[in-house]
């Protein structure tokens, strides 16, 4: 009898990552079909994933993840953490044997979405610029131009596909690697991994909308005054309120924010310029219609 298969999607963050989650937790039914299990999800989070992984690397202490493995059907279980190509280089050395220890009964495969480097550092940066605080990652809430950012030590790891991949094989332990391209058909190659054909699936959506680049800008230069997080949530539902984007993390800021009276820090809008640079232009036009707004 062969080993149970594990499929650990890892990532990368960016590349689709939330609408594979969604699908997988949606079509539970077809999963079972092909005697697959979609691991029990994090409720703490907005995406429908495995949180946990990341966080019982970080404490290199594997409560849930252990009682996942332990009750893997028939043919295998799907695991699925963008964190985990995320924080790779943050885990450390002793979490990382725990966890291959812990799958090397399993016939182990990592799924990885690439996204071309400069296509996927300008997205990252978005998220970075957008995301709270988090002391590990030096770079959220980002104020850094998006060249400076592209310079980031972190940032020219995870655009370094061939080491990365290496790097992703050794640290968790894998038998096999599958790579797909997210700029071609990587629903059709993860399908393939599990022997699903693509019409089966409840389809699949965008769940994260690219917020507009000039917001970004507008949110980078916030950034600068390196505000408390009641404060930049504060700045993103105004943002969202006047841009009206299909941002998971945007609309919830909106939604928290919105019955409230909100009112911006005076010397921060005074502050705002138009920009040029980088490509994430804002316009003196779009900036004067922002300021009417939020003032």
């Amino acid at each position: 009898m062969g080993k149970q298969v594990l499929i650990l999607h890892v990532g990368m963050p960016k590349t689709g990552s939330s609408a594979l989650q969604s699908m997988l937790y949606r079509n539970q039914d077809v999963l079972a079909q092909q005697g697959f299990k979609y691991g029990d999800i994090d409720g703490n989070t907005a995406m429908p994933k495995q949180q946990y992984l990341k966080n019982e690397l970080f404490q290199n202490r594997f409560i849930r993840t252990s009682d996942i493995l332990g009750r893997v059907p028939k043919c295998g279980l799907i695991l699925s953490c963008e964190g985990l190509t995320n924080h790779l280089y943050d885990f450390t050395s002793e979490a990382l044997t725990e966890f291959r220890q812990l799958i090397s009964g399993f016939n182990s495969k990592i799924f990885v979405v690439l996204r071309s480097p400069k296509d996927w550092a300008r997205s990252y940066y978005k998220q970075a610029v957008i995301n709270p605080s988090i002391k590990r990652v030096g770079f959220y809430a980002c104020a850094q131009t998006f060249s400076e950012f592209v310079q980031l030590p972190r940032i020219k790891q995870l655009m370094a596909h061939r080491t990365l991949l290496d790097d992703l094989r050794c640290g968790f332990g894998a038998d096999s690697l599958i790579t797909a391209d997210y700029h071609g058909d990587w629903l059709q190659v993860f399908s393939d991994l599990i022997g699903v054909s693509p019409e089966h699936w409840d389809g699949i959506t965008q769940v994260n909308e690219s917020p507009p680049d000039w917001l970004i800008e507008i949110l980078r230069q916030v950034n600068v005054f390196d505000l408390s997080e009641p404060r930049r949530l504060a700045w993103k539902a105004v943002l969202q309120g006047f841009a009206k984007t299909n941002h998971v993390t945007l609309r919830k800021a909106y939604k928290k924010q919105v019955a409230g009276n909100i009112e911006l820090e005076r010397e921060v809008l005074d502050s705002l310029v138009p920009s040029a640079d980088d490509g994430f232009d804002l316009s003196p036009e779009t900036l004067m219609d922002f300021l009417a707004f939020a003032r």
